[in-house]
């Protein structure tokens, strides 16, 4: 194997042949079949696999803090606003800086489920809401129809005074 920028050549345990897709960059970074590991420790020009779980250790904060007493939840119409003038959400990068930076996995995540959990809060104060309403028009609605009884049965008792003095 050689090793600084040249290529390493390992035996594959597979069929028995030469890998030489493998690159060490001699900074400690390997590309697999690359050679730009641009200061990574792994650069890979293809899909990756795994046969079992790959985690990914957040390096900032995890989203709970959403439910502290203390965060200040975004109006949507704050959201609104911002969605309008920079095109995509508040807290997640945009399209074009994504793909010109990358995207740090275990942060997306958490600044995923910060947006998964302010939705859920926004939906918990929507179902409050819409009760407070659903009861109020129930209400409404009862004394509509006690209205429409008392004036049907005034209505009848005019009709009624008016036969007995004729």
């Amino acid at each position: 194997m050689a090793f600084g920028s040249q290529l390493l050549m390992a035996q594959s345990g597979y069929s028995g042949g030469v890998c030489s897709s493998i690159y060490c960059d001699g900074a400690g970074g390997v590309g697999i079949n690359t050679q730009k590991t641009n200061g990574f420790a792994l650069s890979v020009n293809g899909k990756i696999r795994a046969s079992d779980i790959i985690k990914v250790y957040p390096q900032s904060q995890w989203a709970d803090f959403v439910f502290e007493k203390s965060y200040k939840l975004p109006t949507l119409l704050e959201v609104e606003r911002y969605i309008k003038a920079n095109g995509h959400l508040p807290g997640i990068p945009s399209a074009e800086q994504a793909e010109k930076e990358g995207v740090a996995l275990g942060d997306m995540n958490a600044k995923l489920l910060q947006k998964i959990e302010e939705l859920t809060l926004y939906m918990i104060d929507f179902k409050k809401t819409n009760d407070k309403w659903t009861k109020t028009n129930e209400d409404i609605e009862k004394e509509l129809s006690l209205m429409k009884t008392q004036v049907r049965d005034l209505t009848e008792s005019d009709k009624s005074s008016e036969s007995k003095t004729k």
